[in-house]
């Protein structure tokens, strides 16, 4: 699971179609079930420290994870990302992926090496997203993407943040990614159509959509729509056939990928 979970961060890879048939959480459920500590998404505090053993012990993971931190050292002289839009559409797409991409890599080596440098520049970068005007719903795989990534930041390093920040991404994730999630399941905006498509759309945005609501459950219990969220995201998530990818030798892991999130 770990030398995958490294593969993951290195390579988009390929794999066979999942079969996916979960159950659908209630309400109840998730206020009840939902794991209170954090991090909860994908991995836990366990799952770091087999990370950890598996580097000391071997060959091939170490290769590994010395690749990603040069690509870390790479980015700790970069600037954030800004607000740049690219084609007609004035997506943002390639700014949330980069974010995404920086989200796993600099808070897995937080959690690995400890230390304030990773999570330093991981904070200009989060900070410097939490401030766009938005992220993008018109294109609503941008603002997907973008709740991914702090939902992840937001949970993976949850003890590292300050209450300030903590607030910073939780706000961000509600009224920049959830809310227009949920006026496009309630199809109150165009942008929406994507709510019930048969292609990858349908995974990558609700993937991103159940990650932002799990990881913020707690922060405004009074909002039933969060569980809205995610059991719509499981409701749909799971009718799209992986035959429905787009053509191609990465098509299967573009789809595989955010199903499995």
């Amino acid at each position: 699971l770990v030398l995958l979970f490294l593969a993951y961060l290195i390579s988009p890879g390929q794999a066979d179609a999942p079969v996916l048939n979960p159950l659908i959480p209630s309400q109840t459920l998730l206020e009840t079930q939902l794991k209170k500590t954090h991090p909860r998404l994908l991995v836990t505090p366990d799952d770091f420290a087999q990370v950890k053993k598996l580097i000391r012990e071997n060959d091939l993971a170490r290769r590994w994870y010395d690749k990603l931190r040069q690509e870390a050292r790479k980015i700790l002289g970069e600037l954030p990302c800004r607000y740049q839009t690219k084609g007609s559409e004035g997506v943002i797409l390639d700014t949330s992926r980069t974010v995404l991409r920086r989200v796993y890599l600099l808070a897995f080596l937080q959690r690995l090496e400890g230390g304030n440098r990773y999570a330093q520049r991981l904070w200009q970068e989060l900070d410097a997203a939490a401030r766009f005007p938005d992220w993008h719903p018109d294109h609503f795989l941008d603002t997907a993407e973008m709740t991914h990534a702090f939902a992840i930041a937001y949970d993976w390093l949850y003890d590292t943040w300050s209450p300030e920040q903590r607030a910073v991404l939780a706000q961000a994730i509600q009224d920049k990614g959830l809310k227009p999630g949920l006026a496009a399941y309630q199809g109150a905006e165009k942008f929406g159509w994507w709510v019930k498509s048969p292609y990858n759309w349908n995974q990558v945005c609700n993937s991103g959509l159940g990650l932002g609501a799990l990881a913020v459950f707690e922060e405004n219990p009074g909002l039933a729509a969060f569980c809205g969220v995610v059991s719509a995201v499981l409701s749909r998530v799971t009718k799209v056939p992986m035959e429905s990818s787009r053509p191609g030798p990465l098509a299967p892991s573009f789809l595989l990928r955010p199903s499995v999130l």
